[in-house]
């Protein structure tokens, strides 16, 4: 009678298949040239060979460990971390057929690496004692062993198979407002534009037509790019195995469900969290004709999130954006500060998102801060044209001089008009994940903004030094951002993880004069009064709001190198402050992107060019 195996959910699987699945891989793991071990040594290394099952997130072995045995990994996945030979921690993963921890066995030294699984894995594991016999009874089994470890000090790849990069995520609902099978389908349906994609809920698990679960889930993950399951809180045992498999963990719940973590949640989603877990991420489901979210910072709290998302089921594309970042590549737009020209980037927003072009990210500095938060509203290019003449024309805000001794204006105008459009919504509450950046000068450090009052962020990141007023928050001292992060693109990088629009509206000159010297005080202030010519010397504001950028010009240039799809509309004929021609440098910002657009040969072509982008040059000349 053959013994059997059992696999979960009914699954079996004879032993002598197994063997003859494990005799491949042991000859891969231990025959530097391939082909098979003969039968009579394949027997004797089965015989010391004892089999080694961890469930995903479950640590096999940890740094500093004796080094006792080395394994061979039958199915799974299983990662590797800890610092290489110059001390800069590293992570690898390994799939079947490859080897591990025979570093340590040979040397006699500890374990270096923290070894981990991924997923539900199998290995075969071989004792020192039992290595050392096998050597000196068959020598020929060393040399796959130091082809393996000589490849590994070289840095190279291993030899066996080095699959390992499907990525596995896990949809839980929070509520009974979510229906599980149609979110994680959709899901499904939006990871599919990126690869190859199954979804697997418990039936297609069970109806899978036998045999060993963790070698059906293997050849899954071998053939797919992504696997999206289907789990429920109230399937415990199923969404257990789904959280173990997982990379990514997708909470799903209703904005207007109850926000504190339920006791369920916390017991399959939280209470094993640990350094070895897949990362947790929300996202909030809204009605479709829903105003701009509110409260996340309830959802927020008691839960170690990743990220989180706000969608709403009938907007088209917001489930291929979450499903862009899930998958870390999401298309992330950086728009630089600039003064009044940066309005010409509500034109570039406007063309992009015409020719459907993603937005998936946006964050920006001063200006562009403020553009981006409007972006991340879901406002049309008409509103953020009629609310910026609110904000910049009607208020009169830079008109409002005070004593010099902190700044030229008091700024209370511009706080006002920026609380009044922005309201109290938080900048967790935006629709796109936006940031913005100011300077904190007790620090002497760039600050980026991603939770708390938008308007607050907002008035920090656009405070001239010498022109507005500083903002004070938690004792610290907020300036514009411009000081030293004039165009966050190495900010946006770290976000997002996928394709960067740069749209960069600062001249490389600027502010050029046409007088053979400085007009005195008083002619310059004679001429402003009688509404004569311009005398050709720019104004106390141009000039400082000009010194703001120039000491963060390389880190721009940095970025700008570094972007996927580079705009830079011409606004050098605008001052920085002419705040009311909004529409004409809107205008240009549309003009020029559409330009850009044609010559990358369409909408269509720009999609994929920024689908297979290795962020190694600009896309616009």
């Amino acid at each position: 009678m053959r013994a059997l195996a059992c696999g979960a959910f009914g699954g079996r699987v004879p032993m002598e298949d197994r063997d003859d699945a494990l005799h491949e891989l042991l000859s891969r793991a231990f025959l530097p040239g391939g082909g098979l071990l003969d039968a009579e040594t394949f027997a004797d290394v089965l015989a010391e060979t004892r089999r080694v099952h961890l469930k995903g997130k479950e640590v096999l072995f940890a740094r500093g460990d004796a080094s006792d045995s080395l394994y061979v990994v039958e199915n799974g996945r299983l990662r590797a971390s800890g610092p290489d030979q110059s001390g800069k921690e590293m992570s690898r993963d390994l799939v079947a057929g490859e080897l591990l921890g025979e570093m340590g066995v040979l040397s006699g030294e500890a374990r270096s690496m923290t070894v981990y699984a991924v997923r539900d894995s199998r290995l075969a594991a071989l004792s020192k004692s039992a290595i050392e016999g096998l050597m000196s009874r068959r020598p020929q089994l060393m040399m796959g062993v130091l082809n393996t470890l000589i490849a590994r000090l070289r840095g190279a790849a291993p030899a066996s198979r080095a699959t390992g990069s499907c990525f596995a995520l896990a949809v839980v609902p929070l509520g009974k407002g979510v229906e599980t099978e149609g979110f994680s389908r959709r899901i499904a349906t939006a990871l599919e534009e990126m690869g190859p994609t199954r979804h697997l809920d418990r039936a297609a698990v069970e109806g899978r037509g036998g045999g060993d679960l963790d070698d059906w889930l293997n050849r899954q993950e071998d053939a797919h790019r992504f696997l999206v399951y289907a789990a429920s809180l109230d399937d415990e045992e199923w969404t257990r195995r789904c959280v173990r498999q997982a990379d990514h963990v997708l909470l799903v719940a209703g904005a207007g469900d109850e926000p504190a973590p339920g006791e369920k949640e916390l017991a399959l989603i939280w209470r094993d969290h640990g350094p070895t877990s897949a990362r947790r991420s929300l996202a909030l489901v809204h009605p479709d004709d829903a105003p701009c979210p509110s409260g996340t910072s309830r959802w927020l709290a008691g839960r170690d999130l990743h990220r989180h998302y706000h969608l709403r089921p009938g907007r088209p594309g917001d489930f291929g954006r979450i499903a862009r970042s899930l998958a870390d590549l999401a298309v992330g737009l950086v728009l630089g500060g600039g003064g009044a020209r940066g309005f010409s980037q509500i034109g570039v927003i406007r063309a992009l998102r015409e020719n459907g072009i993603p937005i998936d990210f946006v964050g920006g500095t001063s200006m562009g801060a403020i553009i981006a938060a409007a972006c991340a509203m879901d406002w049309d290019a008409s509103t953020m044209i009629a609310l910026g003449k609110e904000a910049f024309v009607e208020s009169k805000a830079f008109r409002e001089y005070t004593l010099p001794l902190v700044s030229l204006l008091r700024g209370r105008r511009l706080e006002r008009v920026t609380r009044k459009i922005f309201g109290e919504t938080q900048v967790e509450d935006l629709w796109l994940p936006q940031f913005s950046i100011s300077c904190n000068l007790t620090a002497g450090e760039p600050l980026v903004h991603r939770r708390g009052p938008l308007w607050k962020a907002l008035r920090a990141s656009g405070s001239l030094p010498g022109v507005l007023s500083p903002v004070l928050d938690d004792g610290q001292l907020l300036v514009d951002g411009g000081v030293l992060d004039n165009l966050p693109g190495d900010v946006m990088r770290s976000l997002s993880g996928g394709p960067m629009i740069v749209v960069d509206v600062t001249p490389d000159r600027d502010l050029s004069p046409r007088c053979e010297s400085v007009p005195s005080p008083w002619r310059i202030l004679r001429s402003r009064l009688l509404s004569r010519d311009d005398l050709g010397m720019p104004g106390i504001l141009d000039i400082l709001t000009r010194s703001t950028t120039l000491t963060s010009a390389r880190v721009a240039s940095e970025v700008k190198d570094d972007a996927d799809l580079l705009f830079r509309p011409d606004v050098r004929d605008y001052k920085m402050l002419e705040f009311e021609a909004i529409e004409e440098l809107a205008e240009i910002g549309y003009r020029h992107a559409l330009d850009v657009i044609e010559r990358r040969g369409g909408a269509a072509q720009l999609l994929a060019d920024l689908s297979q982008s290795s962020h190694s040059a600009p896309a616009c000349a």
